[in-house]
This record gives structure tokens, C-alpha cells and sequence, in this order.
């Protein structure tokens, strides 16, 4: 309740969410992940920037974020190594950063933001908006049919026609035959 009460006097348009643990409500209880940003979200309309991927939720934009995955990964690839047999001191230290652009898209649009070049060429971009042609699909497939159906019909009566006028002619041409 602190947290919402100090959140809500701000004015700032973006908020940085760094590390969030044991937030507790009024009662003392200890609030989820998903309850915490849930309540900060609720408590203005900023941008969230986030720096941990376990925080991209609905509502937080994302961020350069330390990617639990990533350090998983390589944790693991470290202890293969040792339970293989490689000594400590054989086991190369881990050198390049486990962070990486986690941006949530629909976020990215609400805020009306737009990356820099060299971000969106390296963000794993999630939760893209739909297209106009994803938002539209069934508007332009049945728009498809009905021209279809209205270039048949229209192929069909200008092949009657041409046919009635073929026959309307050999009619004449054979009656000036006759009369001649």
C-alpha cells in the first residue's frame, strides 16, 4: 500500500522496475510477482521499464534485461563441464552478459515509443501488434470471394453476350446469303 500511495503522487513518465522481493500488503502477506506489478501498474499510467525478464508482464514495456534463461543456460553449461570432469580452475569464466532487449511490442505501441535503430535490430521483440492484414484477414478473404464471384458472373454474361451476338450474326450473314 506504501509502494501504490508513492507511486501515485509521481508525475515521471517512466518508472524502472531493478529488483522486487518480499513485497507484502497490508496484512503481511507476501504478494506474487504477477500481484506486485499488477498493484504498480494500477498505481499510474507511466512507462514500466524493466530490468529482469521474469518481470515482462502485461503492462511492462521490457527493457535491457538480465535474461534468467540465458544465465540458466550457461550455469548448466558450466556445471556439464565440471560433472564431466573438468577441474574449477579449467572451466572458463562466463564473460559476456547474460542481458539481451526483451520488449514487449503491444507495450511499445501504447507508450507510442519507437526503438532506436540499434535496439530494434537486437530486440527480441514479443507480443507484436497484429498487422493490418492480421486485423483484417477475414474482411479481405471474403472481399476476395465477392470480387471473384463478380469477375465470373461478369466473364460468364460478357461470354453470353458475345456468343448471342456471334449467333445474331451468322443469322444475318446466312439470311443475306439466302436473299442473294
Amino acid at each position: 500500500d506504501e509502494l501504490v500511495t508513492a507511486l501515485r503522487g509521481q508525475r515521471e513518465r517512466f518508472l524502472f522496475l531493478t529488483t522486487l522481493g518480499a513485497v507484502k500488503d497490508a496484512s503481511g502477506r507476501t504478494l506474487t510477482l504477477n500481484e506486485t506489478i499488477s498493484a504498480i501498474r494500477a498505481a499510474g499510467t507511466f512507462v514500466i521499464i524493466s530490468m529482469e525478464d521474469a518481470y515482462i508482464q502485461a503492462g511492462v514495456l521490457g527493457g535491457y534485461v538480465t535474461s534468467g534463461g540465458d544465465q540458466g543456460r550457461v550455469a548448466a553449461e558450466m556445471a556439464l563441464g565440471y560433472l564431466s570432469g573438468t577441474a574449477l580452475a579449467g572451466i572458463p569464466p562466463q564473460e559476456t552478459s547474460p542481458n539481451r532487449y526483451i520488449i514487449d511490442g503491444a507495450e511499445l505501441a501504447r507508450a507510442g515509443l519507437m526503438l532506436p535503430k540499434g535496439i530494434a535490430d537486437n530486440a527480441s521483440i514479443i507480443n507484436q501488434p497484429a498487422t493490418f492484414y492480421q486485423r483484417n484477414i477475414e474482411l479481405i478473404v471474403q472481399i476476395f470471394y465477392a470480387l471473384l464471384a463478380l469477375f465470373i458472373v461478369s466473364l460468364s454474361a460478357s461470354l453470353y453476350l458475345v456468343t448471342r451476338k456471334g449467333r445474331q450474326l451468322a443469322r444475318t450473314t446466312a439470311d443475306l446469303e439466302a436473299q442473294t
